[in-house]
């Protein structure tokens, strides 16, 4: 229990496929943009865009000791992972170089 508790844990995804067909363009599953197309004014479920499995995707953290259980402090970007766990773990990022 004290590993656990003491322990972050993160589950994020990927943003969506690509839209262009092509061998490493993966799938979108069931999830064909349906919404976007019919009520959003256009939009797809791939990367790229700014609907649903482009840019906003599951960003999910546990860490019991730490952050209280469903508390939401607001948006998150990929950009602030980095300085995020720099500053857990103590360590100064330099301030000469971009990220």
């Amino acid at each position: 229990e004290g590993i656990r508790n003491n322990t972050l844990f993160i589950f994020t995804s990927d943003n969506g496929p690509w839209e262009v067909e092509c061998e490493f363009a993966g799938t979108a599953g069931s999830y064909k943009g349906t919404w976007q197309r019919t009520y959003g004014e256009g939009g797809s479920a791939s990367k790229m865009t700014t609907w649903e499995g482009g840019h906003r995707v599951p960003f999910i953290i546990s860490w019991p000791d730490v952050i209280e259980h469903g508390s939401y402090h607001g948006l998150i970007s990929a950009f602030d992972v980095v300085p995020s766990f720099s500053k857990i773990a103590g360590f100064n990022l330099p301030n000469d170089k971009k990220i």
